[in-house]
């Protein structure tokens, strides 16, 4: 059987367009995919970045993403869409790490 849980990130105390991250993530065989994201924006900040990212890891395993490369995104910012996503993705891991 494959369940949906729901996990949320609050990012408001970094220096960041993106604040409020919610992924959609469902186990598969023993992998976790992203199913979705939706990415709230501070009001600030291009909205072609979050559209970017949604389309990129929709139904996408956690592990083919490169969590290095994401850290290194620069912006104007402190921390880019992408140092964002990669926080995301590596709370995510350590959390499945630690439920098995």
């Amino acid at each position: 059987m494959m369940n949906e849980e729901i996990v949320e990130f609050d990012m408001s105390d970094e220096d960041t367009c993106m604040k409020h991250w919610t992924f959609s993530l469902m186990e598969k065989q023993d992998e976790t995919i992203i199913r979705s994201i939706k990415i709230k924006p501070s009001g600030e900040g291009c909205v072609g970045h979050p559209k970017t990212i949604m389309a990129l890891v929709r139904d996408t395993p956690l592990e083919a993403l490169d969590i290095e490369r994401l850290s290194t995104t620069k912006c104007i910012r402190t921390t880019s869409c992408g140092m964002s996503l990669a926080t995301c993705i590596k709370e995510i891991s350590k959390r499945n790490t630690q439920l098995l």
